[in-house]
């Protein structure tokens, strides 16, 4: 039973580099800023102050990264430049022997180096500034592969379906705020569609999108912050942007995010979807 929380560094390629491990990698101790703060301001009304604006603030993750040979360094200093994003790995030990694992999107402020001490460990202070909440990453893969009649579901973390023969997702939003998805649907696909409704059916989002995406082409849909995208990947890996009207009705509000609570998502087509993956990421201020 794993009682100990867990760090890594993973890069936008899902490489790793263990903040666990000190003779192979390096080992992250004192680790501070992994709560939460806000800004907040007020108007004084009569004897009362009225807060009137409540922000939270960017905060930044400090710790000391200890390394046993010099090249360690330099293998972490490697990897930070070799990433064009970063995210924390964090995994916290529950009571149950479970573990719960979330993620944070950082950028390295400093990393700064000294000699070894008298133990001959190399130990250097590490400032991450936070650009995200922390979240966890759920993903779902829609499959139909296994025969024309079949409906075959590979999910994690306990999600629900609400029908074995519909593509109807029950999901449940436990974070903070707003849920944002990332959906990728393969070709062939012909109109696809993305519905939400809550628990009383009521819609409360509908996308529909006017295009044929062909065998080996992929259609790919983002509602992330930062990474907003409607759009087809092309054969030759080139992508072609969907906010058109020809594709879309570009006065409506096309990027959504799951609400609080419970919702369904629907994925549907003209034709059948034979292949999917959505990812959800619930977000949490701190955990």
């Amino acid at each position: 039973m794993n009682k100990v929380r867990e760090f890594n560094l993973v890069n936008e390629k899902g490489q790793i580099f263990s903040l666990m491990d000190i003779e192979n990698y390096t080992l992250l101790t004192d680790p501070d800023g992994l709560g939460y703060s806000y800004s907040n301001s007020y108007t004084k009304v009569g004897d009362v102050f009225v807060n009137n604006l409540s922000e939270q603030e960017q905060t930044q993750i400090t710790g000391i990264c200890n390394f046993l040979f010099y090249e360690n360094y330099t293998n972490l200093v490697n990897f930070i430049e070799n990433s064009q994003q970063l995210k924390l790995n964090y995994k916290i030990p529950l009571r149950n022997g479970s573990q719960n694992e979330y993620f944070k999107n950082v950028k390295i402020q400093s990393l700064g180096k000294t000699e070894k001490d008298t133990n001959g460990i190399l130990s250097c202070p590490i400032i991450l500034d936070m650009t995200s909440l922390w979240y966890e990453q759920k993903e779902y893969t829609y499959d139909m592969s296994a025969g024309s009649n079949e409906v075959r579901w590979n999910f994690k973390w306990g999600a629900r379906f609400a029908n074995y023969n519909s593509r109807k997702l029950e999901f449940n939003n436990t974070g903070h705020t707003l849920a944002p998805i990332y959906l990728e649907i393969d070709g062939a696909v012909k109109n696809p569609e993305i519905i939400v409704t809550d628990s009383n059916n009521n819609i409360l989002f509908n996308l529909l999108i006017e295009i044929e995406i062909d065998q080996y082409e992929k259609f790919i849909y983002s509602s992330i912050d930062g990474d907003i995208k409607i759009m087809k990947q092309n054969v030759d890996g080139t992508y072609e942007s969907l906010f058109k009207q020809a594709y879309i009705n570009i006065e409506n509000n096309n990027i959504y995010k799951l609400p609080l609570g419970t919702s369904n998502i629907t994925i549907q087509a003209d034709n059948e979807i034979t292949s999917a993956r959505l990812n959800i990421y619930p977000y949490y201020r701190s955990i």
